[in-house]
């Protein structure tokens, strides 16, 4: 276990809490419910929660630079969770040394991504 973890769990349940606590009405809960009425070939996201997961259930989301870059994917009907998501906290982008290493594989996933969004058209 990383250092760093323990502070990505608590992070975590509490990004779990916050989504749960969504509201489903009011001004609020009609804009996510018109946001999961979009039609979007896929979605790039730097947040940490599962709110788009929720929205898009059909949606198949790829948590992280390493399985984005590593499996396959097809470009359509996909979340790309870059800075990685609370269903797996060690791969929350969010110490310097994270992101650190993030930097470090940016190129690979600014040209996985390039290639995703130019076979979507």
């Amino acid at each position: 276990m990383k250092t760093d973890s323990p502070l990505k769990v608590e992070i975590s349940r509490d990004l779990e809490k916050a989504r749960e606590a969504l509201p489903t009405s009011g001004l609020l809960g009609q804009e996510l419910q018109l946001l999961s009425e979009a039609v979007v070939d896929g979605i790039i996201t730097t947040n940490y929660d599962t709110i788009l997961d929720q929205l898009f259930p059909s949606y198949r989301p790829f948590v992280g630079q390493d399985e984005l870059l590593f499996s396959t994917s097809h470009g359509i009907g996909e979340i790309y969770e870059i800075h990685g998501c609370c269903t797996d906290p060690d791969s929350l982008v969010l110490t310097a040394e994270d992101y650190s290493e993030f930097d470090s594989n940016n190129p690979y996933l600014a040209a996985k991504l390039l290639t995703l969004l130019s076979n979507t058209q």
